[in-house]
């Protein structure tokens, strides 16, 4: 029997060669027409509307967990930041980009837009600052956290934002160590009922490319999925649960059906595997420095003297 769900978890991922992945991309539905939910628009990834609290994807396992905002373009920064501030936002996450479009976030009436001197008043006497930058140039990623202040200066609410800035604007990273950084540096940012608003950089020129925002999101859900599997109680789970919870195929096909062009190229598909299959590989080096040789993590133990007595 298995003693880890992190060991179940490679597994199933490793049985998937490439031929799968390429029949499973393949077997996906084309995305579906627009649908009459106010809630979800579809007439592209991406809403282009401030309405941030109106255009967001979920993980239909994890009914309690954040959701997913996925804008395009950038309208007046007041005005985002205020969209963001009623829709719950504790993140806004940026893919790729250069560092002029990441400070137009930032850009006051007057034009500054320096995110470590900016302060953007916003509607109802609040304002926005940055006070506090941490940049990782191994991962190409910048986090910086906001705050929103009242009238009167007190403290009102948190807001993240992470510019991962060594996405590619054609194709994928060579490695998802980068993306996989991002993903861990959210987890302070899980506030329960809190939406991650993610920017695609996808628009309506053709030479642009595929918006990478459908990979982030499947990354992101089955990191948390992982997460939540390896904190299982003693004797909760059966191996079968743990392929199911990393079915990147089905995952995809919920998120489609979600919002439009999700997931868009074959290269974004396998890079989701290959995201989570390296931290699968982190947690079970983890694993294996904290437990002792032969010890169970305990999430299969108790089902182990049953499957004994089986045989």
């Amino acid at each position: 029997m298995p003693t880890s769900v992190f060991s179940v978890a490679l597994r199933a991922i490793e049985e998937v060669d490439a031929g799968t992945l390429a029949a499973q991309f393949a077997a996906l539905p084309s995305p579906p027409p627009a649908p009459a939910r106010e809630d979800a628009p579809a007439a592209c990834c991406c809403s282009t509307t401030p309405g941030l609290d109106k255009a967001f994807v979920q993980d239909p396992t994890l009914p309690n967990a954040n959701s997913y905002a996925v804008f395009q373009g950038l309208p007046p920064p007041a005005a985002f930041w205020s969209a963001a501030i009623e829709a719950g936002t504790s993140a806004v996450v940026v893919l790729g980009h250069d560092a002029a479009h990441v400070n137009s976030f930032f850009k006051t009436a007057s034009g500054h837009g320096d995110p470590k001197q900016t302060c953007i008043a916003l509607p109802d006497g609040r304002t926005l600052k940055c006070v506090h930058e941490v940049t990782h140039p191994e991962a190409g990623l910048v986090v910086r956290q906001l705050e929103v202040a009242g009238p009167s200066g007190q403290g009102y609410m948190w807001i993240n934002f992470l510019w991962l800035g060594s996405w590619p604007d054609f194709g994928v990273p060579p490695s998802p160590a980068g993306l996989l950084r991002l993903c861990r540096e959210l987890e302070s940012c899980r506030r329960p009922g809190a939406r991650i608003a993610v920017q695609c950089c996808c628009g309506t020129d053709e030479a642009l490319g595929a918006c990478p925002a459908g990979a982030f999101i499947a990354t992101d859900m089955l990191r948390h999925r992982l997460q939540r599997l390896s904190l299982a109680p003693l004797g909760s789970l059966r191996p079968e649960q743990v392929t199911e919870a990393l079915d990147v195929e089905a995952l995809v096909r919920s998120l489609r059906a979600q919002r439009k062009g999700l997931v868009e190229t074959a290269a974004q598909y396998r890079f989701v595997y290959t995201a989570i299959a390296d931290e699968i590989k982190d947690g079970l080096r983890i694993e294996r420095r904290l437990l002792p040789r032969g010890a169970s993590t305990g999430a299969f133990a108790a089902a182990e003297p049953a499957a004994a007595a089986a045989r």
